[in-house]
Formats: structure tokens, sequence, C-alpha cells
């Protein structure tokens, strides 16, 4: 079984990092890879899990904004039907790619 930090210990952790290392650990999440250091793979795994939370939801954020707006009801149900489909599409795919990375780092902590 994999030991990750509580949240208060990987808060401490992130803020104690360095712009580059901190760039490091999300754009291999971003891309669903590995961490090369095992020790950042812990880092990775908390904040894959984060992205996930976040994708999750994130999706619902555009067609909100949509019917907020504009006044009109057809240009609302459209636009509202097509940000959702764009940005759903978006959402899954960044959220498997988060679920990738997540996957690949507890391999890797194994």
């Amino acid at each position: 079984m994999v030991r990750l930090p509580d949240q208060k210990t990987f808060q401490q952790t992130w803020q104690s990092m360095a712009w580059g290392q901190r760039r490091e650990v999300l754009r291999s999440v971003n891309r669903g890879q590995a961490m090369r250091r095992r020790k950042d793979a812990r880092l990775a795994v908390m904040v894959a899990r984060q992205q996930q939370r976040y994708w999750r939801w994130a999706w619902l954020f555009a067609p909100v904004v949509a019917l907020i707006l504009l006044p009109n009801w057809v240009a609302v149900a459209v636009n509202a039907v097509l940000l959702g489909l764009v940005m759903g599409g978006f959402a899954w795919f960044r959220h498997r790619r988060a679920v990738e990375s997540e996957r690949a780092n507890l391999e890797r902590l194994q």
C-alpha cells in the first residue's frame, strides 16, 4: 500500500517547491505520465487527484456562463449545448490524462 501525504503536508511541500519543480509535476500530470523521481511521484498523485475533482465539474461552467450572459433564450440554448459539448470533451480528455498520471505514479511508487 502506497502512503500518500495528507492535505496539510502536501500543501506545505508544494509551497516549499521551486516554480520549476511545480511546473515539472504539473506537466507530467497534464501529459498523463509518471514522474522521473520517485519523491515527486507522491506529489503528482495528489495533483492528479485534485485535477480529477476539478475537471469532473469544470465542464459545467461554460453552459452556466452562456445561461447568464445572453438575453435570447434560443441563443442561450444553442450556446449552452455547444459549449457543454466542447468543454465536456476537453474536460473528459484532461480528466482521463489525470487518471493515467495517477495510475502511472502509483505504479512507480509500488
